[in-house]
């Protein structure tokens, strides 16, 4: 893990955090909302925690890719080395947790729980919300070519790259309104969470020569960004939330210093963790209380705390008595080989 110091970015270790609380929101809420109450405002405010809910994963990848992207790899074997111990030994270790629970404990096969880890891990994964590591897995493997490409060209060849893929995406969006299909595909950008990928580097780097000069231009604009990026919800929400933040922020930075930077840092350092955690811990939970119907409201805004706080305790533990060691062992390892 990396190690804070004064001058890190912590406005995007608040985003991280945030994106993590929505991940856990679209698991934790969505295992309850058919409790909820049939009445207006509960319903309201569940379709309002169900819309920001479904922004978490998509802010994960726009982050991941806004500084990766952004980089040189000169020795690719350190890099996909370094990247695959990132992504697997925490994903090798909390699946143990996954396998264990549904196939020893729900299942009663505990028998069958070292098969079933190699052959979930090798195939659906130990859990259907460990999809977004083995995603992150294919991106490690083109982001160096991707970033070469992205250093070679300049601001306005990315403008028009990237436009023109985001408009690719409106049109057939618009297209589908009215149950048509656009003709032209985006080809190389068609997946979505690649476009999110490539989205955090791109509206990073092309903000820093687009401000708009006056205040009451940056927040009608930041409006703007938020009435179509929901009208077109799947593809724009994206480039509109980090635009409207980065106009909201006009050095694309709030340095939170002290005791408040040093949370957000704490907490994002453990957002991976608590990502590939917390759907045990919502089943978990689930187990044990089934009356979600009285003071629905309440018990919804809880589950968030309860969920990350459990998470994030079975993370502290396991993070620092097991995945840390390994971790390092891996890249002394990997150093040694890489230098020999």
């Amino acid at each position: 893990m990396t190690e804070y110091n004064d001058d890190r970015q912590t406005y995007y270790d608040l985003l991280r955090v945030i994106a993590m609380f929505m991940v856990i929101g679209v698991h934790a809420v969505g295992s309850i909302q058919d409790y909820c109450p049939d009445n207006s405002f509960s319903q309201l405010l569940l379709s309002l925690f169900c819309w920001l809910n479904d922004r978490g994963v998509s802010i994960f990848f726009a982050l991941s890719g806004m500084f990766a992207l952004g980089k040189t790899y000169p020795n690719l074997k350190k890099y996909y080395l370094n990247r695959a111990t990132r992504l697997l030994i925490p994903l090798l270790l909390y699946s143990v947790v996954y396998i264990v629970y549904f196939v020893g404990y729900e299942e009663h096969n505990i028998l069958a729980i070292p098969s079933q880890y190699i052959i979930r891990l090798l195939t659906s994964g130990a859990h259907n919300t460990h999809w977004f590591v083995y995603a992150l897995l294919g991106l490690t493997f083109v982001t160096p070519f991707l970033a070469k490409m992205f250093a070679s060209i300049n601001d306005k060849q990315l403008a028009v790259l990237y436009i023109g893929v985001l408009s690719l995406f409106l049109l057939q969006d618009f297209f589908s309104l009215f149950d048509l299909q656009f003709c032209i595909s985006n080809i190389v950008f068609n997946q979505i969470h690649l476009f999110y990928y490539i989205s955090g580097y791109c509206v990073l780097r092309l903000s820093r020569n687009f401000k708009p000069s006056k205040s009451i231009y940056k927040y009608a604009l930041i409006l703007f960004l938020i009435i179509i990026g929901n009208i077109f919800k799947n593809i724009l929400i994206i480039p509109c939330l980090l635009l409207s933040s980065l106009f909201l922020f006009p050095n694309t930075v709030s340095n939170a210093k002290g005791k408040i930077g040093r949370l957000f840092f704490h907490i994002s350092n453990y957002s991976f963790s608590i990502y590939l955690i917390h759907a045990a811990v919502v089943s978990f939970l689930l187990k044990f209380y089934d009356n979600w119907g009285h003071l629905f409201v309440l018990k919804m805004i809880l589950i968030y705390f309860v969920v990350f706080t459990i998470s994030y305790l079975i993370s502290l533990v396991v993070d620092n008595i097991l995945t840390k060691r390994i971790m390092e062992l891996c890249r002394n390892t990997i150093t040694k080989h890489c230098i020999d």
